[in-house]
């Protein structure tokens, strides 16, 4: 099936289980993007990956074969910081995720504390995302910063994300676990399908959620995130969810097979 794609300006991509599952690129891609950029319509990134920056992300994409510039790519990490960073500046932080987003903080002038009990676990914020290094150290650091009254930001609440050989554990599995331990939920939780990333995107290319089409691969946060800003949306089946998980409260403008349909 064909799709008339000429009432969109922009359109945005999630990144895992769309364009890429696991290291491997998914098929048509490349072909697709190309194809997309040559009819002039911007084309953006918005990536609920909770351990990489804007930055990282294009260069990882890069060596796939799919080319973004920084500022095409919106990072919940990097929304995350800027959301901190908003609420007032030189604020602390305990960070239960990789070195990577303690880096992205420190790049808006958040003080990172690698070791919260030389400050007796009292910082302004208690950020959680993906943690492949986790450990009893680290998630006892996070409990007694949360007892301490941090503010608890996950970067997303996503519970996987498509590997190359199966589902894997994302963002949510570990704030999953602090909010056992702590009692409560998050105070703010940043990625889709909360509106934070998709109202960034709209602001960086200059257009409005009626000429903006969302593309992604799970129902509960790409489409919901786009559905709730007023974009149409795009449900591709390459990834986490199938035709069987769509619902009145979540169904897409339109399915695809591949991304292939939106440029064949």
């Amino acid at each position: 099936m064909q799709y008339d794609l000429n009432k969109y300006r922009a359109i945005l991509f999630d990144v895992d289980g769309v364009l890429r599952r696991g290291s491997q690129l998914i098929p048509d891609v490349a072909e697709t993007l190309s194809k997309l950029r040559e009819q002039e319509v911007a084309i953006g990134v918005v990536t609920n990956n909770s351990g990489s920056g804007a930055q990282a992300i294009a260069q990882y994409l890069a060596k796939l074969g799919v080319f973004f510039q920084p500022h095409e790519v919106i990072s919940a990490v990097d929304a995350s910081a800027m959301w901190i960073a908003k609420h007032g500046p030189g604020k602390t932080a305990y960070v239960l995720g990789s070195q990577q987003v303690r880096d992205v903080m420190r790049e808006h002038d958040i003080q990172v504390i690698e070791a919260p009990e030389t400050v007796d676990y009292r910082c302004d914020y208690l950020i959680v995302g993906a943690c492949r290094e986790v450990n009893y150290e680290m998630l006892t650091r996070a409990l007694r910063v949360g007892l301490q009254g941090a503010t608890f930001l996950a970067i997303n609440l996503d519970r996987m994300y498509p590997g190359t050989d199966g589902q894997c554990p994302a963002a949510g599995a570990m704030a999953g676990a602090v909010r056992g331990m702590l009692g409560r939920v998050p105070d703010i939780s940043i990625g889709k399908p909360e509106p934070h990333l998709g109202v960034l995107a709209l602001e960086r290319f200059g257009v409005t959620a009626d000429e903006t089409l969302m593309v992604g691969d799970t129902l509960a946060t790409d489409i919901l995130m786009g559905r709730r800003l007023g974009m149409d949306t795009a449900f591709v089946l390459t990834g986490n969810d199938s035709r069987a998980d769509i619902t009145p409260d979540n169904a897409p403008t339109f399915v695809i097979a591949s991304l292939a349909e939106l440029a064949p």
